[in-house]
């Protein structure tokens, strides 16, 4: 077994955005598992990433509860500023041999990872989780769409060959946390971001399949799905030179401005602003256009 100066120290980072709900027994789950895997010395830190419910004091009520049995730290960030930053500050919290980050509902199966960490760490530096088995009842017919949409572009416009980009389980090395920190995208499209950083600088990137249960609260909607494409678009600039970058803005304009002269030529109409977009969508939606 090994002894305490031979192990390697692992910070699990949790970031939270009003999760008052699950954060205290998802907190009490992970730090019982990890108890379990004497290989680390782990750390979990949980971010309230400007939360106005009671996640900080949920998260509080779980240091106290566990106070000398696990190394529970929270840090609070007084505005939401995205997961990707929360992921960032937490990174910066404690220096450690690897970092790794899930969501706070523990949807996805972290016991199919943890266990099997030395292993998959000599082989990469960075392992992403790759949701294999889906329940039924999951996504709503068009956070699905979109999401599919949404990756097919991020691994096309960058030739990611990974299945699952965005699913929220990572483990990373020190050199994962350098590239993290460099990330601009906060948001939803920090993922890919991070994805496209490392594999410019030659980082090894493995997946591993966990299972995993949808949670039915995301309050990613319509209107994010949007953003986050045009997002996209901001991290070509990373992989692409000026002249392949201004080719690819050219491309897409012409795309959508033929995408919404055929909708008008269909439709008879175009989106005089936010609202009419989304009552004339609800209306085709029903079919009653």
């Amino acid at each position: 077994m090994s002894t305490l100066a031979e192990k390697k120290t692992c910070t699990i980072i949790i970031p939270c955005y009003n999760e008052e709900a699950v954060i205290f027994r998802s907190l009490t789950a992970l730090t019982t598992f990890l108890d379990t895997q004497p290989a680390y010395q782990w750390s979990v830190i949980a971010v309230s990433d400007g939360s106005t419910d009671s996640t900080v004091a949920e998260i509080q009520k779980c240091i106290a509860t566990y106070e000398g049995d696990h190394c529970i730290v929270l840090h609070i960030i007084e505005k939401n500023a995205g997961k990707g930053n929360a992921i960032q500050e937490g990174a910066l919290q404690l220096d450690t041999d690897y970092y790794g980050f899930i969501d706070a509902d523990l949807s996805l199966d972290y016991t199919c990872i943890i266990p099997k960490m030395l292993e998959l760490f000599a082989k990469a530096d960075i392992i992403i989780a790759k949701r294999e088995t889906r329940e039924r009842g999951g996504y709503s017919k068009l956070r699905a769409i979109g999401s599919r949409t949404f990756s097919w572009l991020a691994r096309t416009m960058f030739s990611l060959p990974y299945t699952d980009i965005q699913c929220g389980l990572k483990f990373f090395t020190k050199a994962g946390k350098d590239v993290l920190l460099e990330i601009e995208q906060t948001r939803f499209s920090f993922d890919v971001e991070f994805l496209v950083r490392a594999r410019k600088k030659g980082l090894r990137i493995a997946e591993h399949v966990v299972s995993w249960k949808h949670n039915n609260d995301s309050s990613v909607g319509g209107s994010d799905m949007v953003r986050y494409v045009l997002d996209l678009f901001s991290i070509t600039e990373i992989v692409y030179t000026k002249k392949k970058f201004t080719l690819i803005y050219a491309v897409a304009a012409v795309s959508i401005s033929l995408i919404c002269f055929g909708w008008t030529l269909k439709y008879g109409f175009f989106f005089s602003d936010d609202f009419t977009w989304l009552w004339h969508g609800s209306r085709i939606w029903r079919g009653e256009l």
